[in-house]
């Protein structure tokens, strides 16, 4: 076999492995007296350490006898050196960061950074070849950045169950002044150079070949070594005592990790790595390994408002309560600011970003630096994600606890609108409900956080408010018209004495503005009967689309963030419909870039036409499509059921398909093989959550390069949901939909659409992506119009090696 069939057939089975269908479920403990040898007890509160140094860690991860889940999970805290470092089991593998298992709403963080010593290989005169295997001692590793230093050697990668190998770089030989330091510094291929690893790895196996050209003299000491660095390091965990969640459950095992009450459980992603994790469920919060773990979120206090001496201000800077600036000033300590006074006094997060207002009354803060991560900027351990912040823009909204309005309400020594004539509202984002602030009642203006910080508006020092006499009342205002012999003064605006005035132009400018009024009244008539004939429309359409029954689906489901867009609101966002805003058209529509009003771009996808079975499902179907929360499938805003066909509003990608990547104009050379390896990847985990993950199933229908994504950093984004269906429940058949070239042979004979089909599609983009050739090319000879069929004879021919890219050959 050569070497390029070897590749391909290697590249074949780790696709087919990635993109495998696996069972995944999700498991809800409602179970308050979890009694099993194994589960934590309330020991853990009183003996157990849960800091090392800086560090903070919880469990299952644990020091000393019974104070971990597994041996696995044991941690070792040297505190003979200052500060004290903590270390996985009684390895030399050092935790660097802290490992954070509580969560609200979502699965707990399951990977944490660490530092993994230096591999130093000495080179001995006249041996050319050199190896080096690492292997993780437990759990994964799931991302690396090594920085391979030396001097005339090849770096490769080697497989260890088919011992093939691949070149990942070559290093030449720097100048002798060149340190080590220096030349990882750079790391540009002279005397060093950079490998990441973005996938799950449980051993590292490298091999090194000698150029044979080093000088004998005159070199530094890079000449003298391979060493080999971990810039940084990651590693995964899971519970690996069950491969799954139903497993791990039943009540014949009494180890399941998820012990807490409304905890949740999550079957592991990778089909290599079986195993599970635990989370609490929405609204909840905690550690859900630890009874009574997860919790609603209570970390609110109202009482610190009432607190004296507080500091509230830092230079010409006020910070309102619930925020504040000293210890036990602010509702929690996720406000907790600081005064800094380096040059001018300002404000900030403890080694965050410096804040420049704070909006109590819209819920609204500024912050000036934008450069901080933003999954990092305001994260706390132990405290829920109550900021919805973006690293474009410099306006971050807030919520004051992790709770609904309702649920917030049952607290009442928890709940933060203590002011009369105060309103508690919902704070959403895109991912759904993040918690609930408070605002002031219309005609109230003020603080609603602190007692009686809503006072009433007194609207009548607002000059011409009233054609006459106002009067201010309890959140509100009357006008009465002027007194007896008075009238009001438009230019004083204040009524004064009535003075005689000649009639006659009255009148006709009276007879004038009859005149006008009625003109207008007509036209206003025929108006109002276009803008009803047309509500009627609209309203027939919304109906026949299942608008309504949408509605109620949404209503009876909290946190929703889809969204049903009018027509109105989407002609606006792409300035009707321009020409210019076109960026897509296809067999099932035109798709066109829009703006909202909250400045988010969003492709919109006017639809050619619908089934008539899609069309009496539509809205549920589109309901269900905007639960899928995959970060390599694109996101599905919402729709517009009041038109003929209805629109669907996606996340606007800005760069590009994996079509234009491999088919477009190349100024320089294509992307290397191991960036098309991460985007066979990704769109693999795509297809498989679409297939397995999503319930009920998902089978997209249109699977070609011309609909996977690409961001900026090459990450897929798998898009266009016009020709995707809900996995069918019975033999039902389907109208031929996709696009030739791609479609399976079974599909096409059978019309049956399953998830198989989606697989063949997926098949021919990953013969695109090592073959750069059109899946069909009507232009070229006939063995090479179908990519298919051509690639199936050069196989059975041996002629595969003169198809593939020249690059993968390389």
């Amino acid at each position: 076999m050569t070497l390029f069939n070897l590749q391909f057939s290697l590249l074949l089975f780790v696709f087919i492995v990635t993109a495998a269908e696996q069972a995944s479920g999700v498991l809800i403990n409602q179970d308050t007296n979890n009694t099993h040898p194994d589960s934590p007890s309330a020991m853990l509160a009183s003996f157990c350490p849960s800091r090392c140094g800086n560090l903070i860690f919880d469990y299952p991860f644990g020091i000393g006898s019974r104070c971990y889940r597994h041996p696995n999970f044991s941690l070792t805290c040297d505190d003979t050196v200052q500060p004290p470092r903590l270390y996985l089991q009684d390895t030399t593998i050092e935790v660097i960061d802290d490992i954070d298992t509580s969560n609200y709403g979502s699965t707990s963080s399951t990977n944490f950074s660490v530092q993994i010593p230096i591999h130093a290989i000495p080179v001995k005169p006249g041996v050319a070849v050199y190896n080096m295997f690492w292997k993780a001692p437990i759990f994964t590793l799931d991302f690396a950045v090594l920085n391979i230093t030396g001097c005339d050697f090849d770096a490769y990668w080697v497989d260890q169950e088919t011992n093939v190998t691949w070149k990942l770089c070559e290093i030449t030989c720097p100048d002798a002044t060149i340190t080590g330091n220096v030349a990882r510094q750079y790391c540009n291929g002279t005397g060093c150079c950079s490998i990441q690893f973005n996938t799950y790895l449980s051993a590292i196996q490298l091999k090194f070949v000698l150029n044979g050209s080093r000088e004998l003299t005159n070199h530094s000491a890079l000449w003298d070594n391979i060493n080999v660095t971990y810039a940084s390091a990651s590693i995964s965990w899971s519970i690996m005592d069950q491969p799954t969640c139903a497993s791990a459950i039943d009540k014949s095992r009494p180890t399941y990790a998820c012990v807490s009450s409304n905890s949740i459980c999550y079957n592991s992603q990778f089909a290599q790595y079986p195993g599970y994790h635990c989370g609490c469920q929405d609204g909840y919060g905690g550690n859900p390994y630890l009874p009574f773990g997860c919790s609603l979120d209570k970390g609110y206090n109202p009482n610190a408002g009432q607190k004296a001496n507080c500091q509230r201000t830092c230079g010409n800077f006020s910070v309102p309560f619930p925020f504040g600036l000293e210890e036990g000033c602010s509702a929690r300590k996720l406000f907790q600011l600081k005064c800094t006074n380096a040059t001018s006094p300002s404000v900030q997060f403890d080694d965050g970003p410096q804040v420049s207002y704070i909006d109590v009354d819209k819920g609204l803060m500024q912050i000036i630096e934008t450069s901080y991560d933003e999954q990092q900027m305001f994260r706390i351990p132990k405290e829920p994600d109550l900021y919805i912040a973006s690293s474009q823009i410099s306006s971050v909204r807030w919520a004051v606890a992790n709770l609904t309005c309702q649920e917030a309400q049952q607290n009442s020594s928890g709940y933060g609108c203590v002011s009369r004539n105060s309103r508690c509202l919902s704070v959403n984002s895109t991912a759904g409900n993040i918690g609930y602030r408070c605002k002031c009642m219309p005609g109230f203006e003020g603080n609603p956080y602190l007692r009686n910080g809503c006072q009433d508006i007194n609207e009548c020092i607002k000059p011409g408010l009233c054609k006459g006499v106002c009067r201010n009342t309890l959140g509100s205002y009357e006008c009465t018209i002027c007194p007896y012999k008075t009238q009001y003064d438009p230019t004083e605006m204040q009524c004064t004495p009535t003075k005689k005035y000649d009639y006659l132009p009255d009148l006709a400018a009276a007879v004038s503005i009859a005149t006008v009024v009625l003109v207008v009244t007509l036209s206003c008539a025929y108006l109002i009967h276009q803008k009803r004939s047309l509500a009627a429309v609209k309203k027939r359409y919304f109906k026949l689309h299942g608008g309504f029954l949408l509605l109620e689906e949404m209503k009876s489901k909290q946190g929703l963030s889809f969204i049903l867009f009018t027509k109105a609101e989407l002609e606006e966002a792409t300035d009707k419909f321009a020409e210019r805003n076109v960026i897509g058209k296809g067999g099932n529509g035109t798709v066109y870039k829009g703006t909202l009003k909250d400045n988010r771009s969003v492709a919109i996808k006017k639809c050619k036409l619908v089934s008539e079975r899609q069309e009496k499902e539509f809205g549920k179907e589109m309901l269900i499509l905007s639960q899928i929360n995959h970060r390599n499938v694109v996101k599905l805003y919402g729709c517009c059921l009041e038109v003929e066909v209805p629109m669907l509003v996606y996340e606007f990608i800005p760069n590009g398909t994996l079509y234009q990547l491999i088919h477009g104009q190349h100024l320089g050379p294509r992307v290397s093989f191991a960036t098309r390896l991460k985007i066979v990847h990704e769109a693999a985990e795509a297809l498989a959550y679409l297939h397995s993950w999503a319930s009920p199933p998902i089978i997209h229908g249109d699977v070609k390069s011309a609909n996977i994504l690409i961001d900026e950093g090459y990450t897929v984004k798998v898009s266009d949901f016009g020709a995707s269906t809900l996995a069918p429940t019975d033999e039902a058949q389907f109208v031929i939909q996709g696009t030739y070239g791609y479609l399976d042979p079974e599909y096409m004979q059978t019309s049956k659409l399953t998830g198989k089909s989606d697989v063949y599609s997926f098949g021919v983009v990953i013969l695109e992506l090592l073959t750069c050739r059109k899946a069909m090319n009507l232009e070229a000879i006939d063995e090479e119009i179908n990519l298919s069929a051509h690639f199936l004879l050069a196989v059975s021919e041996n002629r595969l090696g003169e198809i593939l890219d020249e690059q993968i050959k390389g």
